[in-house]
């Protein structure tokens, strides 16, 4: 099984919604795409402003989301 890891340009109301459902639906997406999806970062313009988000997903940087 090998994990897909996916990245966000946004993490408002879509954006955290996306990251929200591919969670709750992890088991019916993996066995879909033979492994894992997660989210490995989300581009914002600020971090601070989402404050409910998980520890290490935001970021500023639009080369670790493309480079990832």
């Amino acid at each position: 099984m090998s994990e897909t890891r996916i990245g966000l340009l946004g993490y408002g109301t879509v954006g955290s919604a996306v990251h929200r459902l591919l969670g709750e639906g992890a088991e019916a997406i993996g066995r879909v795409t033979g492994g894992p999806v997660t989210v490995s970062a989300a581009l914002v313009r600020d971090p601070a402003h989402r404050p409910s988000a998980p520890a290490g997903v935001l970021t500023t940087d639009f080369a670790r989301l493309r480079d990832d």
